[in-house]
């Protein structure tokens, strides 16, 4: 069957270890939506992979995402692929319990809807916010270079492709009118989010390869960054500049996977105290960057 053809029997798929993940034709022939409980997508595909939904999986994450069933009881990779499922049901869960209204796209439409000083205000402390990630970030992890030995070379080549993002943090600033990020007030759910870092890398490995995955989020092949996005349509649209070459660095350099690969580096087991500690890591990083929306909505209403 051709990319262009679509069964008129097609029964919504879904996938057996997890009930929450639906495919289902789309509006237009040749599409198809995939539905889960963090992200609604529609791709193009032939109808057999849309009936081999592990399939279509594999091609949209960089990691096995859908069907990581249980190999050994300590297996590092199964540990972390349930893991970061947990925690993105969990930024889905918290997601849909927030005010809309309370969201940063909302309030950047209120603030330039006032007045280009307004929207470039919440813009920067949005932005400062980010930009005090990048400056901690490298720093926070960097003990684990000599404390993980085995991941070493991964978080090595890591470190070295995150030097310079502060720089561009702080051109998207510029571009706002801020010269010194630091001006700027840092909100305490990002500093959360480096603590929490760098207690993963004391901790243990498998924590630490969970939450640069929640630092890097999903894998995406259009490397799109929707703040950016926001920032060109709005009055300051040099300021998106430097957002949206992060992002783009970022998928171009497959960040979102360096997660998978530390887990896959870590041996053969992985204690199931490791797993448990790493585990609440991950749903309190979720947690600190849903209190980070709350923080500037407060600071900016």
């Amino acid at each position: 069957m051709s990319r262009s053809e679509r069964p008129t029997d097609f029964e919504p798929t879904r996938f057996a270890p997890y009930p929450e993940l639906v495919i289902e034709p789309a509006a237009a022939v040749g599409e198809w939506r995939l539905t889960t409980p963090w992200v609604e997508l529609e791709i193009e595909a032939s109808a057999e992979l849309a009936r081999r939904p592990e399939l279509m999986l594999a091609q949209l994450f960089d990691y096995d995402l859908g069907f990581a069933l249980p190999r050994e009881a300590h297996d590092p990779l199964t540990a972390f692929t349930e893991i970061r499922r947990e925690a993105l049901l969990e930024q889905a869960r918290l997601a849909r319990a927030a005010d809309p209204e309370r969201s940063l796209a909302r309030l950047l439409d209120r603030a330039e809807a006032e007045s280009a000083t307004a929207f470039a205000r919440v813009a920067a402390l949005a932005l400062r916010q980010s930009w005090h990630v990048t400056v901690a970030a490298p720093p926070a992890i960097f003990p684990a270079v000599r404390r993980f030995p085995q991941l070493a070379p991964l978080l090595r080549a890591y470190l070295a492709d995150e030097a310079g993002h502060d720089a561009l943090m702080a051109q998207s600033l510029a571009a706002l009118g801020v010269d010194a990020p630091r001006t700027l007030r840092l909100l305490p759910a990002a500093r959360r989010l480096t603590q929490l870092l760098a207690a993963s890398a004391r901790t243990n490995p498998l924590a630490l390869a969970c939450l640069i995955a929640g630092f890097e989020g999903q894998p995406s092949s259009e490397h799109r960054c929707l703040f950016a996005e926001r920032l060109a349509r709005g009055p300051f649209p040099a300021a998106a500049r430097g957002v949206a070459t992060h992002a783009k660095i970022n998928g171009a350099h497959q960040h979102a996977a360096v997660g998978k690969h530390m887990s896959l580096a870590i041996g053969t087991t992985v204690e199931a105290e490791h797993i448990g500690e790493a585990r609440r890591m991950a749903l309190a990083l979720e947690a600190a960057k849903r209190e980070l929306d709350e923080e500037l909505y407060t600071e900016c209403r």
